[in-house]
């Protein structure tokens, strides 16, 4: 008789244990799926990052180029190191 007590315990803690494994790899799937989530939100930032940094580069040259066609290269280099900004000798 106190084996047939033993086996339920055994069945008993079997049963726990494969419930806290179910609830550990639900619990693990809901974190990868909230990895994924963020890689792509970190995806999607580092893009929207090198469009704003690709147009701001755009801009500064433009306004680089219309400052060159006004001032002499000396006020340009000059207007460069105003703003903090390395002088590009392709302009």
């Amino acid at each position: 008789m106190n084996t047939g007590m033993e086996y339920e315990d055994v069945l008993m803690r079997n049963q726990e244990y494969a419930a806290e494994i179910k609830r550990l790899t639900d619990e693990l799937a809901a974190t990868r799926d909230r990895l994924a989530e963020t890689e792509d939100d970190i995806r999607l930032l580092l893009k929207f990052h090198r469009d704003l940094m690709a147009e701001r580069d755009t801009a500064r040259k433009e306004l680089m180029l219309w400052l060159g066609e006004r001032c002499s290269k000396k006020e340009l280099k000059q207007e460069y190191k105003n703003r903090g900004w390395e002088y590009l000798k392709e302009m």
